[in-house]
């Protein structure tokens, strides 16, 4: 320490003598201006000069600190005014631009659990930007901001209670920017759920309005959005605001905490439209329900519960209309998460009932009760039905969409329940020669949903069994290229297998 003192002092001692000299001889160099031939603007250059080089030498006194006391010092300001627990290696270095700042490679932050430290984030460049006052007494350094680069934050069941906990105090009214990171969420058995890319987050403390803030741009499953969250200490109040511009999806939330609950609602706004949301979250258990909620020219009711250990979500779903045709769409958002392959995922289990008593675009169908059931990676629609109106009831059993190779199969088995055969038959337009008083047909369909390819299997009618006829018939369809793009080549199908069953 003493050595350091001396050391600044007798550099401080010769850039003083230095700067005395230059300004004596600038004094004398105007004194006798009429004899020298330096001009004005030569003798402002040079002044400038002495002045650039004496404050570039000034920044540059904090590389005879000791990196050991750098390391100490620093991580200790970190914890007090960040409230966040640096772990700082001994590759350290400093440079002056674009503003003083010191660099430290292969940094930790950690976080106390179990009686241990463990760490919750792994940076590969960590700046501390330093203030430029004071660079002679390094007691009074100070920190103006500090960024990190290339890190990788950790969120799973075992420190999700320290995130919260960071969340809840003061954060520090100097800012804190990550770039260029990731977020990794993960269960208990440390398989990831989801990666949160982090391309610029900035965290403060809102002095004006007295808010903890952050500011995020970052990318989810490949979307792009942007993120506010505010945290009001005194009123227990948060806001959060997410906007998907990509996609054109904004979502708002504002909530409070009260007791040991937290209450709140939501706003997720697409185009035209608005689904509001009131939520209560209590011992690991999220329930919903919407509240005024509006599709474009539909009416939409939902109620469910979502368990976070583990992750099993249950919900159920009214609508006005529904959209069949869209649904079904290959090219639909539901169809585009399902060739993604996210679905399949072992920690996600759901159960979504879909209920709507109208189906636009197909006449014919109504009452369609859909249930969307994912556990354990598997994903069904068993008891899945719609009503074909004055005809009958079709119900769908031992169905499954899985991934095989490169293609995602939907497999399941319906029985259309007739509740008129009469009905059925003129529907299909069927000779009434050849019409005989059926109750229940039985089918399977093979769907291969990236080539849009339809597979008929096992097809029965009550109790008959298949004949050869049938079975060729069903053959070379399954061995045709060509869709089903129409009504009439439906319907001439169904006719011949029935025919053919039937004689």
């Amino acid at each position: 320490m003493k050595n350091i003192k001396k050391i600044v002092k007798k550099f401080n001692y010769k850039i003083n003598i230095s700067l005395f000299n230059n300004f004596r001889k600038i004094k004398n160099l105007f004194r006798y201006r009429s004899k020298s031939n330096i001009s004005a603007f030569n003798k402002s250059l040079i002044t400038f000069i002495v002045f650039l080089f004496a404050y570039l030498f000034y920044l540059t006194i904090p590389n005879l600190y000791e990196k050991t006391w750098i390391q100490n010092r620093i991580e200790n300001k970190l914890l007090s005014e960040f409230k966040m627990n640096f772990s700082l290696s001994s590759e350290i270095s400093y440079q002056i631009l674009p503003s003083p700042n010191f660099i430290i490679k292969n940094v930790e932050i950690l976080d106390y659990r179990n009686n241990s430290l463990n760490t919750f984030a792994s940076i590969k460049i960590l700046k501390i930007f330093i203030s430029q006052k004071n660079l002679f007494n390094k007691e009074k350094i100070k920190i103006n901001k500090i960024l990190i680069n290339e890190a990788n934050f950790l969120i799973d069941d075992n420190n999700f209670h320290f995130f919260l906990k960071f969340l809840n105090k003061t954060f520090s009214n100097k800012k804190v920017i990550i770039k260029k990171s990731n977020l990794f969420f993960k269960n208990k058995s440390r398989e990831t759920l989801l990666i949160n890319k982090i391309k610029k987050l900035v965290l403060y403390f809102d002095k004006k309005y007295l808010l903890n803030t952050i500011k995020l741009n970052g990318e989810l499953f490949n979307i792009p959005y942007s993120l506010k969250f505010t945290k009001d200490l005194v009123h227990k109040k948060n806001a959060t605001v997410v906007k998907f511009n990509k996609i054109k999806i904004n979502y708002e939330n504002e909530s409070i905490r009260k007791n040991k609950s937290l209450e709140g609602v939501n706003i997720i706004s697409s185009l035209s439209s608005k689904l509001r949301t009131e939520y209560k979250f209590e011992n690991e258990i999220l329930s919903f329900q919407s509240i005024n909620s509006k599709l474009p020219n539909n009416n939409i009711n939902y109620k469910g519960k979502l368990n976070l250990d583990p992750f099993d979500l249950t919900i159920n779903i009214d609508l006005e209309k529904i959209n069949l045709k869209k649904i079904l769409d290959t090219n639909s958002i539901l169809f585009s998460f399902i060739k993604s392959g996210l679905l399949f995922n072992n920690n996600i289990s759901s159960n979504i009932y879909l209920n709507s008593a109208y189906i636009s675009n197909y006449k014919l169908f109504k009452n369609l009760k859909l249930n969307f059931i994912m556990q354990n990676g598997n994903i069904n629609f068993d008891n899945s039905q719609f009503s074909l109106d004055k005809i009958g009831l079709i119900t769908l059993k031992n169905s499954k969409l899985f991934k095989k190779n490169d293609k995602i199969i939907f497999n399941g088995d319906f029985n259309l329940n007739l509740s008129s055969a009469d009905k059925f038959f003129s529907f299909m337009q069927t000779p009434k020669n050849k019409r005989r008083l059926i109750k229940n047909i039985y089918f399977n369909i093979q769907f291969d949903i990236l080539n849009n390819r339809l597979y008929l299997n096992n097809f029965e009618i009550d109790d008959l069994k298949t004949n050869i006829e049938t079975n060729n018939i069903i053959d070379n369809f399954n061995l045709n290229k060509d869709k089903i793009d129409n009504l009439i080549i439906f319907k001439n199908l169904i006719n011949n297998i029935v025919n053919s069953y039937l004689g």
